[in-house]
């Protein structure tokens, strides 16, 4: 086999190994890192004999002290990872209560839009901001402390968005499944 196919042959089982990787993190909840790794086949089950340490250095390479591992480098610049975040559990700040608020806005140019957008942004309880199709232009995910704080950042806040014209809200029970 020459070396151009042999590279080839390489870089489509790193793609195919990629792929997969990013797939059980995509679809994963929050978990330790060594759950992660059983999860995705590179834990104790897979090889009894090695540590955790060992283990992790498997799945994602071994860093020099401060840096990131080449394998998550590389996937970084390739655009496949694109940030990080810390997940917290909300109640241990105390936003107890989850809330989605559907928005119709006035019309849809491109300033109503961008006016739109701006404002949402710095809204801190709202978590997620969706643009979707149907009666209503937008979805909400917001996180409150109350069904008071709800109300007063329906009322006072993202009823007051620029654009906005009417607003439908509902109230999670309970979370079922998310991050």
């Amino acid at each position: 086999m020459d070396e151009d196919a042999e590279r080839e042959r390489a870089r489509r089982a790193r793609a195919g190994k990629d792929r997969e990787f990013l797939g059980e993190l995509h679809r994963a909840p929050p978990m330790p890192f060594d759950a992660l790794a059983e999860k995705v086949g590179q834990g104790a089950a897979a090889e009894r004999s090695r540590g955790i340490g060992d283990r992790i250095t498997q799945l994602v390479g071994q860093p020099r002290e401060g840096e990131r591992p080449r394998h998550v480098l590389r996937l970084e610049d390739e655009g496949a990872i694109v940030g990080y975040r810390a997940v917290v559990d909300a109640r241990r700040l105390d936003l107890e209560q989850t809330g989605f608020v559907q928005v119709a806005l006035r019309d849809l140019s491109p300033a109503t839009l961008d006016a739109f957008a701006a404002a949402v942004r710095d809204l801190g309880q709202v978590e997620a901001c969706h643009m979707i199709a149907g009666e209503f232009h937008y979805i909400l995910r917001t996180r409150t402390t109350s069904v008071a704080g709800f109300r007063t950042l329906l009322t006072r806040h993202i009823a007051t968005l620029p654009g906005v014209v009417r607003t439908a809200a509902t109230l999670a029970m309970e979370t079922v499944k998310g991050d």
